[in-house]
């Protein structure tokens, strides 16, 4: 499933935001099933079908050991920014911004890391933001934030594993921290959204332009 990218603005209903992290973006499936005696089999497929998993032993046994379910499937992105910290750690001031009015003024997100940018060779981690299978059942008909809730529930986060974080309007301060990482922008959910693979969904749409006040 990928956000919306035309011209066109959609309200979106009950808006979450997450930062828009660089690297590939890639789906985890994860397999304890047919191995139960072994380390769990792990696909980090990319778009054009490719599986990452030989090219990144390491990080797909970190994956594996993470995930605790036995059978899953997780959307997510294989990046260089896994190691960054405090994305959540901005804090929130009482500020009067609406769903609809925070995007009216443009102010361009750096896509050049400043501060604390990522460093050439850091390693390569995986940033989960959505479940679609755990155990057997398919969860793209369950709405976004009890997908995430599921996530939560079964990743056990490491060096090289993380969750994506999520935040709702108002995302000014946000926004400013995710600045000075060098995060590239945000993307604009849905909190009830379902998952249609596969199809660009007005229900997603890409923030790389944010609302300043003043």
């Amino acid at each position: 499933m990928r956000p919306y990218r035309g011209r066109r603005r959609f309200e979106i209903s009950d808006p979450i935001v997450e930062p828009l992290w660089s690297g590939v973006r890639v789906m985890v499936h994860i397999d304890r099933a047919s191995r139960p005696e072994d380390e769990p089999a792990v696909r980090v497929v990319e778009d054009l079908g490719a599986d990452l998993a030989t090219e990144l032993p390491a990080l797909a046994a970190a994956i594996g050991s993470a995930v605790l379910a036995v059978d899953a499937i997780v959307d997510g992105v294989v990046s260089r920014q896994v190691g960054l910290e405090s994305t959540g750690t901005a804090p929130i001031p009482e500020l009067r911004t609406s769903s609809t009015s925070m995007f009216v003024r443009n102010a361009e997100l750096d896509v050049a890391p400043r501060g604390a940018s990522t460093p050439d060779d850091a390693a390569e981690g995986f940033i989960a933001f959505d479940l679609l299978r755990l155990d057997g059942t398919v969860l793209v008909d369950v709405p976004l934030l009890e997908r995430k809730r599921l996530l939560e529930s079964v990743l056990v986060e490491s060096d090289l594993v993380r969750r994506s974080i999520h935040v709702r309007p108002p995302i000014d301060a946000w926004i400013g921290t995710w600045r000075s990482m060098g995060l590239r922008g945000g993307i604009l959910k849905a909190a009830n959204s379902r998952y249609r693979p596969g199809n660009d969904s007005i229900e997603w749409r890409l923030v790389e332009r944010v609302g300043r006040r003043g």
